[in-house]
């Protein structure tokens, strides 16, 4: 994931990481057209998943969609103007994620590893069949 930011430090992303109980597998300094500079970063974490685009998984797996969200809720508390894919701002995010990771301390009671995301009727979100997790996408 490609993070553009104007005040985010490697220091801001390794906290970030501790938090969200995860590890970087990628960690590059990148420029950015759009702010001051950019990282690129994958997460390895706690889900059951193998991380994507690796031959050579040495026995890790890859971030859950919540610790993803709560190593995003530091970056963006830190940096409301930041940029991600799928976020455009704090706010956005926070639409996105159905304020999920805006709660003290970031963790949702109910997080977990195995979300089940699937249609609840409202065009462009998912509800987690096992917990209040929602996520949303598309047009607002």
């Amino acid at each position: 994931m490609r993070i553009h930011s104007d005040t985010l430090t490697r220091r801001d992303l390794w906290d970030a990481a501790t938090i969200a109980r995860v590890e970087f597998d990628r960690f590059d300094d990148k420029g950015s057209r759009s702010r001051d500079h950019a990282f690129d970063v994958t997460l390895e974490g706690e889900s059951r998943r193998r991380p994507n685009n690796r031959g050579n998984h040495n026995g890790a797996f890859a971030a859950t969609w919540d610790q993803w969200g709560v190593f995003l809720a530091v970056l963006f508390s830190r940096d409301p103007g930041m940029v991600a894919p799928y976020y455009a701002d704090h706010d956005e995010f926070n639409e996105r994620t159905n304020h999920r990771f805006a709660v003290a301390g970031f963790w949702p009671a109910d997080a977990h590893g195995d979300h089940h995301f699937q249609f609840d009727g409202v065009p462009f979100e998912q509800e987690c069949t096992k917990c209040t997790a929602i996520r949303r996408w598309g047009p607002r």
